[in-house]
């Protein structure tokens, strides 16, 4: 009877705690499954806004891209107006796609001869005014086309510089030569004059050219333009040359303060 009651009493108290361990041991199985099923979750990255922003494609103009990117302009090419005509050499700087800054300088010459009067009385004149300047100039093109400096059209351009200007003037006298042979125009040269003058002046041209373009296309290394133009020249200030003839006829030669030129320049560009 005393074993009988034992048994019971160690079965009481042994069930509730082996009961007990099994819940815990199932409680932790399922932490510890929990714990690695979230572990095992992969988190997909994302990028951040400043790479989204980066990979999207940023707007481009019409012609952006297209176009060799020439900064750099040496240029040759004639010159002519009623002042004077020659050569002008040029640089210039592409400071924007629509403008162009330079430097101009030319070497022009330029004048006028006229002749008459009655050589029977000794009143036949030959005269003859010319004059040579150095001109050096700032220019600002500007190119009403998007990329203009490096397409075909049209484009405005304004210089404004100094000028240095050697004037000569001479005359000379001719009568009926006497000699019963004469040869050429039967004048006899009586008398011959010259007077110089040095002067130096304001000068500013603005005129409208159209210029062809040549391998300006993405990549090309050297480029090549044709300008072609026309416009008014003007001088700030004139010196005039005056004297008196023999005749007591009073001279005075002077170029005009202002004129129309016309220009061609070949450029090449880097």
């Amino acid at each position: 009877m005393k074993n009988t009651i034992l048994v019971l009493l160690l079965c009481t108290v042994a069930f509730p705690t082996l009961a007990a361990k099994k819940m815990t041991r199932t409680r932790t199985s399922k932490e510890t499954q929990v714990k690695v099923s979230d572990d095992a979750k992969v988190e997909t990255p994302t990028k951040p806004d400043d790479e989204e922003e980066e990979e999207k494609e940023e707007p481009r103009s019409s012609t952006q891209g297209r176009y060799a990117d020439h900064n750099n302009y040496f240029s040759i090419g004639p010159v002519t107006s009623e002042f004077g005509s020659g050569v002008t050499l040029g640089y210039a700087f592409k400071v924007a796609p629509r403008l162009k800054l330079g430097v101009h300088i030319s070497s022009v010459q330029g004048g006028r001869l006229t002749e008459g009067g009655t050589v029977s009385t000794g009143q036949y004149y030959k005269e003859n005014y010319y004059h040579k300047a150095t001109m050096s100039a700032l220019s600002l093109s500007f190119y009403p086309r998007e990329e203009g400096v490096s397409r075909w059209g049209p484009f405005l351009r304004a210089q404004v510089g100094y000028a240095n200007v050697q004037s000569t003037s001479t005359w000379e006298r001719y009568d009926q030569d006497p000699g019963f042979f004469t040869f050429g125009d039967g004048k006899r040269k009586l008398e011959e004059k010259s007077y110089e003058r040095t002067w130096g002046t304001i000068y500013s041209r603005l005129g409208l050219y159209y210029q062809f373009a040549w391998n300006f296309g993405e990549g090309a290394r050297v480029g090549h333009v044709l300008e072609m133009g026309a416009g008014v020249n003007s001088l700030a200030n004139v010196e005039s040359i005056t004297y008196i003839k023999p005749n007591a006829q009073m001279v005075t030669d002077r170029p005009a303060w202002a004129s129309a030129y016309a220009e061609i320049h070949y450029s090449i560009a880097f």
